[in-house]
């Protein structure tokens, strides 16, 4: 009997520990960095400060702030082929690099040499997630070619978690709503066009 009695203390200790390593896991305040890029190859005729202005109007619509750059070409005609962006660590064999290394850092840039437009640009979501974008625009002989690097970081966890799962929340409902207004706006155009 005693057995068993020391059986059922020990999976109620594990049981116990379990718990509290996932009530640690939940509450510790974990930072998530993603990289990514597209390249976009537009095959157009049209000039360069119309490409630009297109594409900084396409960039303004998803961040909060953003610093653009048209430098003078370094071309007489436009090249055969367009460029492309570099990653490259400013800091690279330095100390601070060794120490942002050690504490998960990354101190990568993308650099856009002999691009005809460069946009550094952050959509920022307040304690819940940072968007850092690059975008180089390189004029070539069939068109343009637009990169664009991003370094995503995310926080989850910690007690601020609570609210950022709530302002989730609140956004989905708000597009639920967005979404269901258009639905019934679209039905209520149908039926009042067959009447």
């Amino acid at each position: 009997m005693n057995k068993f009695k020391l059986i059922g203390l020990a999976l109620i200790f594990a049981g116990t520990l379990n718990g509290c390593g996932s009530l640690n896991n939940t509450l510790a305040e974990k930072s998530k960095t993603v990289e990514y890029y597209r390249i976009f190859d537009i095959q157009t005729d049209s000039d360069r400060a119309t490409v630009i202005n297109a594409a900084s109007n396409g960039l303004g619509q998803n961040i909060n702030s953003a610093n653009e750059s048209t430098p003078i070409p370094n071309f007489s005609t436009p090249p055969k082929q367009s460029g492309r962006f570099l990653l490259v660590n400013p800091f690279a064999g330095s100390n601070m690099a060794s120490l942002a290394a050690a504490n998960g850092v990354s101190l990568k840039v993308a650099t856009c040499d002999g691009a005809v437009w460069v946009a550094q640009a952050i959509r920022e979501i307040q304690d819940s997630s940072t968007l850092k974008l690059t975008s180089c625009l390189w004029q070539y002989e069939n068109g343009y070619h637009l990169d664009v690097y991003a370094s995503f970081n995310k926080k989850t966890g910690g007690i601020m978690q609570i609210s950022r799962s709530m302002s989730d929340a609140m956004a989905v409902f708000v597009k639920l709503v967005v979404a269901i207004t258009t639905l019934c706006t679209l039905s209520l155009d149908t039926i009042l066009f067959r009447v």
